[in-house]
């Protein structure tokens, strides 16, 4: 018998799909200081897993929808960014027409056209709120 069929013999499971396979045994890793004291679950968590394991199998279902919808809630609040929401103030033609890129003869005669014109007597303004809306939207 040749060595190499007395290594296959002795081995199989180390011939994986008919090529050499040397199974080295998998380091160990050395505890740290996070893996050795597993931080503590939130009050609120702890009884949500105590319900989990005293719930029947048939109202499971329901409970691990509800879980569902407060694990996409807080992916949802980690993925989009926290918006600012910034008072809205009041501008006059010269800048909403420098924001706007258009004369301000033209958003004078224009005015009716923006959803986001304000009139205050005869003084024309715009909210500079919408003016930011309508740009993202153009």
């Amino acid at each position: 018998m040749s060595s190499g069929a007395a290594l296959s013999a002795r081995r199989p499971a180390d011939q994986v799909f008919g090529q050499r396979h040397f199974a080295f045994p998998r380091r160990r890793r050395e505890p740290t200081a996070e893996n050795k004291a597993a931080p503590a679950m939130r009050h609120e968590l702890e009884s949500a897993l105590a319900l989990a394991q005293t719930l029947s199998p048939a109202e499971l279902p329901a409970f691990l929808g509800e879980l569902e919808h407060v694990r996409i809630v807080a992916l949802t609040r980690i993925s989009s960014p926290a918006v600012e929401a910034r008072p809205d103030q009041l501008v006059e033609v010269p800048e909403a027409a420098d924001r706007l890129g258009v004369s301000t003869d033209y958003l004078y005669r224009h005015s009716k056209r923006f959803p986001f014109t304000r009139r205050m007597g005869r003084k024309l303004l715009f909210s500079s709120n919408g003016l930011d809306l309508y740009l993202r939207k153009r």
